[in-house]
């Protein structure tokens, strides 16, 4: 995403708390794609409303939370927790985003 994505990082956390799962999810994505590249504060913040999304209701949602997060893993405060919590999940497509993410999450690299 580069640098531009610095200015879509306000609206992108604002998005994290859309009524509509597919809006929270998309915007869960595109914040792990932004990585280094958010503003300062921004990834924290991200972190922050996206370690509250993984429960989420919605399996997809929650799929792109680990994606998201695990792309942000230096930032994520017990990192490894999240990964291994959602290898448990139900949903295949959870279980799938925890796996793809895992390596990225064992050596700290988005």
């Amino acid at each position: 995403m580069g640098p531009p994505a610095r200015e879509a990082a306000p609206k992108l956390i604002e998005a994290l708390n859309d009524e509509c799962g597919w809006v929270r999810s998309d915007a869960a994505e595109s914040i792990g794609q932004m990585g280094s590249f958010a503003p300062e504060g921004a990834v924290a913040a991200a972190v922050h409303r996206l370690l509250e999304m993984v429960n989420a209701t919605d399996s997809l949602e929650r799929s792109a939370v680990v994606g998201a997060l695990a792309r942000l893993a230096p930032c994520v405060p017990n990192g490894v927790e999240v990964p291994a919590r959602a290898l448990g999940d139900a949903y295949d497509c959870v279980c799938t985003s925890a796996l793809e993410s895992g390596r990225r999450w064992s050596i700290g690299n988005p």
